[in-house]
């Protein structure tokens, strides 16, 4: 338990200075003990992965309630529906009404993946005015994840909801309405009592989908639009998103922590002005609520600046690389590579021990391929806006100029020391890679750290490199093997792995021009912006 809590200590996503303790400690509190006998041991923090996964798995059970009619605890017994799935969920038994479902989805996830789950201990009356957070319990002070989740749901009500955007420490709060902030997992609380968890936004249409639960746990499906009431400020209604909150051991033999709710200020999608007003325009034209938040799905009413995404994306891409670089070449001074492959892989690639765990790269490369697949997308979508014309574009070119600024930023940065790679090759000698190339190869990296470093860096057949490679049959048949793993852009942090649990090909969004082949070189783009003009 000790080692546990010291790697807890190491994922802790602290920040500079405590925030001071909001009214009640709602902010923050000091737990005595408890991190010693959980109801769950912790292995991951709440960060922008994490919701990725939540929002992910919403999506899963959402529309996996759209195929047949059933429970929330049935979708969890089913391993086609839920993909954290594992034989105990088969014993849950667990009836939600509206209020309770968001709880009951945010402590499931949060013990599946091995993440804090902290709520209000306190039953509100649903239609009290002035609601304030106090009584935060969390998931240490109960024995079983049972037990903590059903605390949770015991708990709650509407009137967990139903608090000014202003206030701090509350389990959720009013997020802006914009495809990033407005995800799967995100709740809508309407004024007269009544919450549905989003699971489905349609990024072309702007149509959102959510989930309702009844007082017998029903889970029907409803499409936002004027029948649900607008919130307003006072109440505490609209979009609300999950509060994050960190962990810091201070004692690991005793099990003390502090757990610490995020302030509004730095929440990245907090916003309690805008959700709230009284008017909305949408290209020059005021529309009704509804329409506004539809048009904000789809892009009409947000801007993106392309000049300043572009470089801010393509920098955190780099920063991952060369960490992979590291890592990789660790595993090559090891000689893992040198060894004979075993005869398994771990249960789940994303949560091994001792060298596939020290000297792998699972995780790392997802975030890789989910970035690449991010600005891929942005660069589609921004050429695409240029050429219709569209106003949320912050940009006063054409999408031939927006190209040819798009190029220009790519050389910059290719050339850059930070965006220019190398690794120890097989021969012991170094080996350049360039940016353009990682992403030409961003499917056929091996996370297998028993794979020569040609391999690890996707070099095949037809590379030059590829020729130092000393894999012999078997580690060239768990090569091909993995494929399926390596299609993978979204970490699975719980359960197991199957050889098959990934795509046959890599996803379609990735594919548009081969992930532009490296962004841009080779690429004939124009092509690719007349069929777009057209």
């Amino acid at each position: 338990m000790v080692a546990a809590l010291t790697s807890l200590a190491l994922l802790a996503l602290l920040p500079a200075e405590p925030p001071t303790p909001g009214p009640e400690g709602v902010v923050s509190q000091v737990r005595p003990r408890g991190l010693e006998a959980p109801a769950w041991s912790l292995r991951a923090a709440w960060d922008d992965v994490a919701e990725e996964e939540f929002a992910a798995w919403v999506r899963a059970l959402g529309e996996a309630r759209e195929r047949r009619p059933r429970r929330i605890h049935q979708l969890l017994a089913d391993p086609g529906a839920n993909p954290l799935y594992t034989p105990e969920d088969a014993r849950i038994r667990w009836t939600t009404d509206c209020g309770t479902l968001p709880y009951a989805l945010r402590g499931y996830f949060a013990w599946k993946t091995g993440r804090p789950f902290s709520f209000q201990g306190f039953t509100w009356k649903r239609y009290t005015p002035g609601n304030h957070p106090r009584q935060i319990r969390d998931w240490s002070q109960y024995r079983t994840p049972g037990a903590a989740i059903r605390a949770a749901m015991a708990a709650a009500n509407s009137g967990h909801f139903r608090m000014r955007p202003e206030l701090e420490g509350t389990d959720t709060y009013p997020v802006e309405v914009s495809p990033f902030c407005v995800r799967p997992g995100v709740a809508y609380y309407e004024p007269n009592g009544h919450v549905l968890v989003v699971y489905r936004v349609d990024r072309s249409t702007g149509e959102i989908r959510l989930m309702d639960s009844h007082p017998d746990g029903t889970l029907t499906l409803k499409t936002f639009g004027p029948r649900l009431v607008r919130g307003t400020a006072r109440f505490g209604g609209g979009f609300r998103g999950w509060r994050p909150y960190t962990v810091e051991v201070l004692d690991a033999a005793a099990g003390t922590f502090r757990i610490t709710r995020e302030l509004n200020d730095r929440l990245a999608c907090h916003d309690g002005r805008e959700p709230y007003e009284v008017r909305y325009l949408v290209e020059g034209r005021e529309v009704p609520y509804h329409a506004w938040v539809q048009a904000r799905m789809r892009g009409d009413g947000s801007m993106v600046d392309p000049l300043e995404e572009f470089p801010r994306r393509l920098e955190a891409f780099c920063e991952d690389v060369q960490r992979r670089a590291e890592v990789v070449d660790e595993a090559t001074a090891a000689g893992v590579g040198d060894r004979p492959h075993p005869g398994s892989i771990p249960d789940n690639v994303y949560r091994s021990r001792g060298d596939w765990d020290t000297f792998g790269t699972a995780a790392l490369d997802a975030r890789l391929r989910f970035a690449a697949m991010d600005l891929a997308r942005l660069v589609l979508d921004t050429l695409t806006w240029a050429a219709q014309g569209r106003p949320r574009l912050d940009y006063a070119g054409g999408p031939r100029r927006l190209l040819a600024d798009y190029r220009a930023l790519w050389d910059i940065y290719a050339s850059d020391p930070s965006c220019r790679f190398s690794y120890t090759g097989s021969t012991g000698r170094r080996v350049p890679l360039e940016l353009g190339t990682v992403f030409r190869r961003i499917w056929d990296l091996s996370f297998d750290p028993w794979h020569c470093p040609e391999r690890r860096w996707g070099a095949g057949s037809g590379d030059p490199e590829h020729a130092a490679c000393r894999d012999d049959g078997t580690k060239d048949r768990w090569y091909r093997r993995e494929a399926r793993l390596r299609h993978r852009h979204l970490v699975k942090a719980t359960g197991r792995l199957d050889l098959r649990d990934g795509p046959a090909q890599p996803p379609g969004p990735a594919d548009l021009g081969g992930l532009l082949q490296g962004v841009f070189p080779g690429v004939d783009l124009q092509a690719l912006l007349h069929r777009l003009r057209g």
